[in-house]
């Protein structure tokens, strides 16, 4: 089979998080002209811990990431879901080593700092471009003008939103929308007054509380599934078009997994015209990303209900079922972000 020719797009991606940085390292590699641009002056990473199924570790390793994962992450052996009265066991998921054995690639946990640090290693320093707030873009129709609040302007063929779910770029296509309230908080950490707000519930995780020195309280949103994510020569990545709850665990790593088909499709496009890319890019991702963004509402509902028969019928549920297998998520944890079926 003929070689295609070798891919020398300009591409701006607009946002340096987890995914857009992870979009970078792909789109380099894949011998794109690859520059990053965020608004932050120095790159951080707010939140604690965070999980990483094979999914997404699979995307990381296939980026040469993996020493620096293996020296920075941990493997934890299960996921373990408690009642928060009495402690008591609901369910059980075995982790490691059954993931690797299943699906080539293990879950990890690992601090967001460090994984937002181990990501950035794999980046040409010279090409990301802090303090850059965009205020403005201009699709040309053969290339894409964008200027920043510092008063820097610059051209690229290809625009990559990946500025989170309060994306500039998503604004400047579809139009302003406030995200979507959850109805619920996320505590990372926590601090001793907040002991009050947990009386009753088990030891365990009183003293867990009571350790720690410092709190986060973090609101969660998502929004509407979006009818579409590219317009010409400018499309959207992770939190930008499909922000999601936390109660899959997927957020991050389906932002990694834009990445790494956007650079197959626009790799396999060959340099040619690279709008059809992006909306084979939208087509390929779309249907997965909507399925965990129900996923992770539905979860949200299930894991929060209120004592009482609902509450009930749930912990019975999950008692019947016994331990829960990592093989009941293999449509998640096998997929390959950077394999395109063969009709791309």
């Amino acid at each position: 089979m003929a070689m295609s020719r070798r891919p020398s797009l300009r591409i701006a991606v607009i946002g340096a998080g987890l995914g857009g940085l992870a979009a970078g390292v792909a789109l380099r590699q894949a011998g794109f002209d690859v520059d990053v641009y965020e608004q932050a002056p120095e790159l951080t990473e707010i939140g604690g811990g965070i999980n990483l199924g094979p999914n997404a570790v699979r995307v990381l390793y296939r980026l040469g990431l993996r020493p620096a994962l293996d020296r920075e992450a941990v493997r934890p052996l299960s996921t373990h879901q408690r009642r928060w009265q009495d402690g008591r066991t609901l369910q059980l998921a075995p982790l490691n080593p059954r993931c690797e054995e299943l699906y080539g690639a293990p879950h990890l946990t690992v601090h967001r700092a460090d994984l937002l640090a181990i990501i950035a290693s794999g980046f040409a320093p010279e090409r990301l471009h802090l303090g850059h707030r965009l205020v403005g873009l201009s699709d040309k129709g053969d290339r894409v003008e964008a200027w920043f609040e510092n008063s820097v302007r610059m051209t690229a063929d290809v625009v990559i939103g990946a500025d989170g779910i309060n994306s500039t770029v998503r604004a400047a296509l579809l139009g302003e929308e406030a995200p979507r309230f959850a109805g619920c908080v996320a505590y990372r950490a926590t601090i001793g007054r907040a002991l009050q707000a947990f009386a009753g519930w088990h030891p365990q995780l009183r003293r867990i509380i009571g350790a720690a020195d410092t709190c986060f309280i973090w609101a969660l949103f998502d929004r509407e599934p979006l009818p579409r994510w590219s317009i010409g020569r400018i499309t959207l990545l992770g939190d930008a078009c499909h922000p999601m709850y936390p109660f899959m665990g997927q957020g991050a790593a389906q932002a990694m997994e834009d990445g790494a088909t956007l650079a197959a499709c626009l790799s396999a496009a060959g340099g040619g015209v690279p709008d059809v890319a992006l909306r084979r890019y939208e087509e390929l991702r779309r249907p997965r990303v909507t399925r965990l963004q129900g996923m992770s509402r539905a979860n949200k509902t299930r894991f929060h209900l209120p004592d009482g028969p609902a509450q009930e019928a749930r912990d019975a549920e999950w008692a019947r079922a016994g331990d829960r297998s990592p093989d009941a998520l293999r449509w998640l944890y096998e997929f390959d972000a950077t394999e395109l079926p063969r009709s791309c």
